[in-house]
């Protein structure tokens, strides 16, 4: 099937990371000090979100991104999901703001056909 829920991406303030961004709330809160940042020998974070508050974020991210990409190109983003988590859906969907609309036009028609291949695979079963 594909998706359509939309959102966009998260920014750090001018000239701080979210690494630098980590650090410095992990600075200033001495209760979060004995935490490792994730690929960062000896680095402080704070713990990861819950999973309700990551899958909330990423469904805003995907409707704020459907919402621009729908405004661009004049119908919503259409992509084969084919599994993968809707995060990870998010960073083709940034891209693709920026692309040509008639590339964007064939991008997403190709997206049509995979989805009925998809479900026609699924009707027909493995003996086809």
């Amino acid at each position: 099937g594909y998706d359509r829920d939309a959102a966009g991406p998260a920014s750090a303030d001018a000239g701080e990371t979210r690494a630098d961004a980590g650090q410095a709330s992990a600075d200033a809160d001495p209760a979060s000090a004995g935490q490792a940042r994730r690929g960062v020998p000896g680095a402080v974070t704070p713990p990861a979100e819950p999973p309700e508050i990551e899958r909330d974020r990423v469904a805003a991210e995907l409707e704020r991104l459907n919402v621009a990409y729908e405004t661009r190109f004049g119908f919503r983003y259409c992509v084969r999901v084919a599994g993968r988590p809707r995060a990870a859906l998010l960073p083709d969907m940034e891209a693709s703001l920026g692309g040509d609309p008639g590339a964007e036009r064939h991008r997403a028609l190709d997206a049509v056909v995979d989805i009925a291949m998809d479900r026609l695979g699924a009707m027909l079963g493995p003996n086809r």
